[in-house]
């Protein structure tokens, strides 16, 4: 009776067992299992379609799935990518593209690599270069391979590009008979010409990386001085220096201009270098020949106003005594002719005084330069009316000749431009004399003139000569001027003598 009770009271609770019922059942979880993966791989899909990589599922050789992204490199759509024997049809890894063996090199990607560069060629011959990454991977419970496809075309194409700008720049660089040389801010020679290098004994790879100091062991430290220089101010300078190369010694002037990248960072400093050795031999000889010109003319000079004092003078002043003992007996017939020529006799000994002083004043050979100023400013004073305001330092020291000459005419002549042309009664002379230099300045309140048009008509004499006389010293003139603002005259002339230049 238990048992019977037992088992009417399972019945109810279960229900009755039948083949079909567990068949339906199994065919609704299997539908839903379905569409649960359909829906998983749905989004699977869709997610490797956003991203900008390609993605290709190989399996025994056929193209299982493309996604969007590699539809769009190769121009086939993805139906007809899946099913292609290949991942592509044609894949040449890219070693150089000037090599010509790499074009004959082919991939059988049943086996692709793990990573490569390649070249594709899509539909229509369109040709790509892509980096591919492949791993293995189980798809649909067998294994297979994942390639993720990144397009470089552009990046190879500015490679390229770039490339070529820098063989087209070498080539250009090398073209050039100018040695030119590129630093970085630490003095490391980056980049040096043919001319650069053959000027120096070697090839270009003989000197990139080297720094300065171990190309030119003398001059390195200023070279280096004038990089930094000029990359601090951010703008370009021009030095002349004697260099010490393995052909002798050479004078070079040198443009020092920075360089900077795309961003206008500046990385490093441009040298190029023109050989001025001829040049400056062939400014060396004009100067001592100017110099000398100068000397032999302050030597006529002197010669002539020597005679002209010693023997010209000493005879109008013997013939001026003979004149005056004729006087004390003369006729009343002579004494209007005899007292004229007494008078002709005074104005000749008195010309042939100033134009002795004129051509080489005395005093400058024996009392030195500040003497002969103070007297030349005097008569100057006297002669035109200009006073002259004098300032000076240094001019009680010992001048070499050759300085105290240049000063002296210098000097002289600006204040006859003064008296002639400026207009005014009044002038200025500051001489100052260091260890370094002798500095002359003369300035005017005048009326000034067109230093332009002056230069385009030819400048006077007076100021070539001027000019002239301190170059030939080594020393510089510059003339300042604009009409109604005066005139200003400024040379200074290295404080060395003629065996020292």
């Amino acid at each position: 009776m238990t048992d019977s009770k037992s088992t009417r009271g399972v019945s109810k609770r279960m229900p009755s067992w039948t083949p079909e019922g567990d068949i339906q059942e199994l065919a609704r979880r299997c539908r839903s299992l379905a569409g649960s993966l359909e829906e998983v791989e749905g989004r699977y899909h869709a997610l490797l379609d956003t991203i900008g990589e390609g993605v290709v599922i190989t399996q025994d050789g056929i193209n299982q799935y493309a996604n969007r992204a590699v539809c769009e490199m190769t121009g086939w759509a993805e139906d007809e990518i899946v099913g292609m024997p290949p991942l592509l049809k044609m894949v040449i890894p890219v070693r150089n593209e000037w090599e010509p063996s790499s074009r004959e090199t082919r991939v059988d990607l049943n086996h692709p690599p793990e990573r490569g560069e390649y070249r594709i060629e899509g539909k229509n011959g369109i040709i790509k270069h892509v980096e591919i990454a492949t791993l293995p991977i189980v798809y649909e419970g067998r294994k297979a391979f994942m390639s993720v496809v990144r397009d470089i075309t552009q990046y190879r194409r500015i490679e390229v590009a770039l490339l070529e700008s820098e063989e087209k720049f070498r080539v250009i660089l090398d073209s050039v008979i100018t040695p030119i040389v590129y630093y970085d801010l630490q003095g490391n020679i980056l980049l040096i010409n043919i001319a650069g290098a053959t000027l120096m004994g070697g090839l270009p790879d003989d000197f990139i990386g080297k720094r300065v100091h171990e190309i030119f062991p003398k001059e390195g430290k200023g070279i280096l001085q004038r990089v930094l220089r000029v990359a601090e101010r951010g703008e370009g300078a021009e030095y002349e220096d004697q260099i010490v190369i393995p052909f002798g010694d050479r004078w070079f002037l040198s443009t020092f201009q920075p360089v900077r990248d795309a961003a206008g960072n500046l990385f490093a400093v441009q040298t190029i270098s023109y050989d001025v050795t001829e040049r400056k031999r062939l400014s060396e000889a004009w100067r001592d020949l100017s110099r000398r010109l100068v000397e032999a003319q302050e030597q006529e000079r002197r010669n002539v106003a020597r005679e002209l004092h010693d023997q010209i003078g000493q005879n109008l002043t013997a013939l001026k005594l003979l004149l005056g003992a004729a006087m004390s007996r003369p006729t009343p017939e002579n004494r209007p002719v005899m007292e004229e020529a007494r008078k002709l006799i005074d104005e000749l000994v008195s010309r042939v005084r100033e134009i002795s002083l004129d051509l080489r004043p005395s005093m400058l050979d024996d009392l030195g330069l500040l003497p002969s100023l103070l007297w030349l400013f005097e008569r100057y004073t006297s002669q035109t009316g200009v006073r002259v305001s004098f300032k000076h330092k240094g001019l009680d020291q010992p001048l070499p000749p050759d300085i105290a000459t240049a000063a002296y005419r210098i000097t002289q002549e600006s204040l006859t431009n003064v008296a002639r042309h400026a207009k005014t009664d009044q002038a200025s002379v500051t001489i100052m004399a260091d260890g370094d230099a002798l500095t002359v300045h003369v300035r005017d309140e005048g009326m000034g003139f067109d230093l332009e048009a002056a230069r385009a008509s030819g400048m006077s004499s007076g100021l070539i000569g001027m000019r002239e006389r301190a170059v030939s010293l080594h020393g510089e003139l510059k003339v300042s001027s604009m009409p109604g603002h005066g005139t200003d005259v400024v040379a200074r002339i290295p404080m060395m003598t003629v065996s020292e230049k």
